[in-house]
C-alpha cells in the first residue's frame, strides 16, 4: 500500500508541475504574439514616417518653402547685389 501512495503522490506532483508548465508556456505564447504585433505595428508606423520624411525632404517642396521665406536662389542673389 505505501508504494501505491508513494506512486499516487509523485504522479499527483508530475501532472501539477506538468500544468503549472503548460500555463506558463502558454502566458509566453501570447506575450509574444502580443510582442509579434506590436512590432508589425511599429514597422509600419516607421514606413509611414520615412515616406512622410522623403515627402518633406523633396526639392520641390525645399523650394517653395525656401521662396514663401524670402530666400532666393544663388544665381538671382549674385544679380540682386
Amino acid at each position: 500500500m505505501k508504494t501505491v501512495l508513494r506512486w499516487g503522490f509523485l504522479l499527483s506532483l508530475s501532472l501539477v508541475l506538468l500544468a503549472t508548465l503548460g500555463w506558463r508556456v502558454q502566458n509566453l505564447k501570447r506575450q509574444a504574439q502580443q510582442l509579434y504585433q506590436e512590432n508589425l505595428r511599429l514597422s509600419e508606423e516607421a514606413r509611414r514616417l520615412e515616406a512622410d520624411l522623403a515627402r518633406a525632404r523633396s526639392p520641390e517642396r525645399i523650394l517653395r518653402w525656401a521662396r514663401a521665406n524670402g530666400f532666393v536662389p544663388l544665381p538671382q542673389g549674385r544679380w540682386t547685389r
